[in-house]
């Protein structure tokens, strides 16, 4: 890529931003979690972020989703989460289930 030329022919993404893109992901949500003061790391915080995500949501308009309803929706559930005052904010139980779910599916 670069130079203006786009994608290689046959090359659907390129693994290395991709890896980055999912980082970036992943420090958007904890930092999402620790500005609201919450105690665990958990998939509603990466789908909070992802919907920020010009593809994702185009991805899911495309699937028929409402997307503004589904923020706003994320946005609720995140108020309702428990706060705490200090301490580290750490991956929830449910996060790494879903990670390695999602690892399972990727091999």
């Amino acid at each position: 890529m670069g130079g203006g030329r786009g994608p290689d022919k046959g090359q659907l993404m390129n693994p290395e931003k991709f890896t980055h893109a999912l980082t970036e992901l992943f420090q958007e949500a904890y930092a999402l979690a620790t500005e609201r003061q919450h105690a665990a790391l958990l998939p509603l915080h990466l789908l909070s972020v992802s919907l920020g995500n010009d593809l994702i949501r185009s991805c899911l308009s495309s699937l028929s989703v409402n997307v503004d309803a589904l923020a706003q929706i994320v946005t609720q559930e995140l108020e309702k989460l428990p706060t705490v005052s200090g301490g580290s904010v750490g991956a929830d139980r449910s996060l790494q289930i879903f990670l390695s779910e999602c690892d399972a599916q990727a091999k």
